[in-house]
C-alpha cells in the first residue's frame, strides 16, 4: 500500500451515469487530483475536507483491470474506515514534554496508589562495542569457532563485552 500526501487540486463526483439516470450505490465514486494523478474514493459517502486547496494525506492502493493500458488509484479503506485525513495548515505538534515534570507526575500518582516506583537511567548506546561484538560475534560463527545455538552466542557476547571493557 502507497502513501501520499498533497494539495487537492480538483474534485469530482459522479453521482448519475452517461444518460443522466442515478447510479446505485455500490457504482458511485468520488476523484480528486493531486498534481497530474487521479485518487479514487469509492462508495456514496466523501469526507467534508475533501476540497480543492486542502492538503491531506492518505494511503492508496493501485488497481489495474486485467488488458487494460491504464492502473487506477484508490484510496485504501479498512472496516469500511477511509484511511485518509486533513493536513491542517499551521498546526504545530505538541513539544511541551518535560521529562522532569512527567517523572514528578508518575511519583505522585504511584503515592496515590501506594506504589513504590523506581526510576531507572538507561545507558547510553555504544557504537564502537556494539560493531567489535557484532565483528567478533560473526568471525566466531564463521570459523565454526562457537555452535549456532542462543546459549553459545549469549555466552560468547557476554565474553566479549567483558573483553572490550578491559582493553577499551
Amino acid at each position: 500500500m502507497a502513501h501520499k500526501q498533497g494539495v487537492i487540486s480538483k474534485v469530482y463526483s459522479n453521482y448519475n451515469d452517461k444518460t443522466g439516470r442515478p447510479l446505485a450505490s455500490d457504482k458511485i465514486n468520488h476523484k480528486f487530483y493531486i498534481g497530474d494523478e487521479i485518487f479514487i474514493i469509492k462508495g456514496k459517502y466523501i469526507p467534508e475536507f475533501i476540497k480543492e486547496g486542502k492538503k491531506v494525506s492518505f494511503a492508496y492502493a493501485i488497481w489495474s483491470p486485467q488488458g487494460a493500458d491504464k492502473a487506477f488509484n484508490f484510496v485504501a479503506s479498512e472496516n469500511n474506515t477511509l484511511k485518509i485525513q486533513e493536513l491542517k495548515e499551521g498546526v504545530q505538534p505538541d513539544t511541551s514534554f518535560n521529562v522532569d515534570d512527567f517523572e514528578k507526575e508518575a511519583i505522585n500518582f504511584a503515592s496515590d496508589l501506594g506504589a513504590t516506583l523506581t526510576v531507572e537511567t538507561i545507558k547510553p548506546f555504544n557504537k564502537d562495542q556494539y560493531m567489535f561484538i557484532m565483528a567478533m560475534t560473526k568471525s566466531a560463527l564463521e570459523s565454526k569457532g562457537i555452535q549456532c545455538n542462543k546459549e553459545s552466542i549469549d555466552s560468547f557476547i557476554k565474553d566479549m563485552k567483558l573483553v572490550y571493557s578491559y582493553n577499551f
